[in-house]
């Protein structure tokens, strides 16, 4: 399962030579970090608030190869799974009413199904099929 983006990110050492700064040039977003690492799970927070906020993820990466860096930057890829990173940071839950017919409820609960564990099952297999 994946909803999965790559954009091109402009980067250079930071002038103190300490670091990096990035550019994800399509959307327009500046990153720093200590490491490439570290700019890296920062152009992830940033992806996944542009994202949160609203805003398009269809904005479609420029191919790498159509840009040419100015002296001293770099051109790297960033890869971004939208659902992967949401998986592995976003533990908050919510309280969501479900509505289902009283006997199918009933018998759910006869045969001790969980119905929240179901559902979240289900909704992770549609993801999936997307």
């Amino acid at each position: 399962m994946s909803e999965r983006y790559f954009y091109p990110m402009l980067i250079e050492h930071t002038p103190d030579g300490q670091g990096y700064t990035g550019r994800l040039l399509d959307l327009r977003i500046n990153v720093e970090g200590k490491s490439l690492a570290e700019l890296m799970d920062n152009s992830h927070k940033a992806l996944d608030k542009f994202f949160d906020d609203g805003l398009t993820p269809k904005i479609k990466g420029t191919d790498p190869a159509e840009i040419t860096p100015p002296k001293g930057q770099s051109i790297i890829v960033v890869e971004f799974d939208r659902i992967a990173y949401k998986m592995k940071h976003d533990k908050a839950t919510v309280t969501k009413a479900v509505t289902m017919p009283a006997w199918m409820s009933n018998i759910a609960k006869e045969k001790r199904i969980n119905c929240s564990q179901l559902l979240q099952r289900a909704l992770l297999d549609v993801f999936e099929k997307d």
